[in-house]
């Protein structure tokens, strides 16, 4: 007889007529294997001598693990002016924080898909994606918004987290910033420091997040200044052009206070390219914002709300697993909001509280 670990995958591919490759599939108890050609392989594995074992075990262990891995769909929402959601660092990092706890756990493997426009509700899905959503042991939904059909994921799967805006009494549990906190954190920062006007420009009708975001700053103005103290304005996207414009029509009417929080940095960095392009000093405005990014423009640190998205990602997947593992009843739909943190800049300052006319863009 020859001696065990001399035999090779070749020789016993040869004897039981199947390719090396298809030898390794049996040894790792593949699936795709059928049981006539798995039978000739282990006889020739018998009839050569060969030390079967050791493989046999480690597969049979990575077996096990594999039908108690929990597979997780990992589901994008755009906003509607979005193409690419990927290209906003934010959502990156919500996904980055998603995969992180998912990994750390040792028992969960995740898949991505962006939810198209065109699917209203849950009829609209093709039926790949509803086959996806019925094997998923759960659901992550990432977003700023999400439609009214994610409801109804509930009938394919109990186990759904949202990462991003709403409250537990829409039957989802949710991660999400304290938003709405977030706005009057900011808004008594800038009252403390003298501000008695402020407006509050938002990139976009769709984000409940940013909405949040302007109740907060609108709520503890008016509360603490009176009716007239306040003013917002939107765009009809967060595109640069339709940002661009609307500020460029809120300075042109004369109405455009002097202190101004923005809904997101991108915004603001367009608000302060705006004032140069025009002549104008920037530092006569008051500008804060949300998740701010350092060093962007030389010399300026703009006064902003930092928020941590890895971590909602994080607290999130950690959330669908606990509801996986235990049964319906016994889980009341949850709201997991994370706070946020006040960073001081150099873009807010004692400045006089009047309005300024400015040209027009050139």
């Amino acid at each position: 007889m020859q001696r065990k670990q001399q035999v090779t995958l070749q020789e016993i591919g040869r004897a039981a007529g199947v390719s090396a490759p298809t030898v390794s599939r049996v040894l790792n108890r593949h699936p795709g294997v059928s049981g006539e050609v798995r039978s000739r392989v282990m006889e020739a594995i018998e009839a050569l001598g060969y030390d079967a074992e050791p493989i046999l075990r480690k597969a049979a262990v990575i077996s096990n693990a594999q039908m108690h891995e929990k597979r997780i769909e990992i589901v994008m929402f755009p906003l509607p002016e979005q193409n690419d959601i990927f290209k906003l660092s934010y959502f990156n990092e919500i996904y980055e924080g998603c995969l992180s706890a998912l990994n750390q756990s040792g028992t969960a493997r995740a898949s991505l898909l962006t939810w198209e426009r065109s699917w209203q509700g849950t009829a609209d899905l093709p039926e790949t994606v509803l086959k996806r959503f019925r094997k998923a042991d759960g659901l992550l939904l990432i977003g700023s918004s999400f439609p009214q059909a994610v409801r109804e994921l509930k009938r394919l799967n109990r186990a759904i987290v949202a990462i991003g805006m709403g409250t537990a009494s829409d039957s989802l549990d949710y991660v999400s910033h304290n938003d709405f906190q977030a706005g009057q954190v900011l808004a008594d920062y800038l009252i403390d420091r003298g501000c008695v006007e402020i407006g509050f420009f938002s990139g976009s009708r769709h984000s409940e997040c940013f909405t949040a975001r302007l109740n907060g700053v609108m709520v503890q103005a008016l509360h603490r200044l009176g009716e007239k103290s306040f003013s917002c304005r939107y765009a009809d996207s967060t595109d640069n052009k339709d940002v661009m414009e609307t500020l460029a029509a809120w300075l042109d009417s004369g109405k455009c206070p002097r202190t101004l929080v923005f809904s997101h940095f991108v915004a603001a960095y367009v608000f302060y390219n705006l004032l140069v392009h025009r002549g104008l000093k920037p530092d006569r405005y008051n500008i804060a914002t949300f998740d701010a990014e350092s060093d962007f423009i030389p010399g300026m640190v703009f006064t902003s709300m930092e928020t941590f998205p890895r971590q909602l990602g994080f607290k999130a997947a950690g959330r669908v697993l606990q509801l996986i593992a235990r049964p319906p009843e016994a889980e009341m739909p949850q709201s997991i909001l994370v706070p946020c943190r006040l960073k001081p800049g150099n873009t807010v300052r004692a400045v006089p509280e009047r309005r300024e006319t400015t040209g027009s863009i050139s």
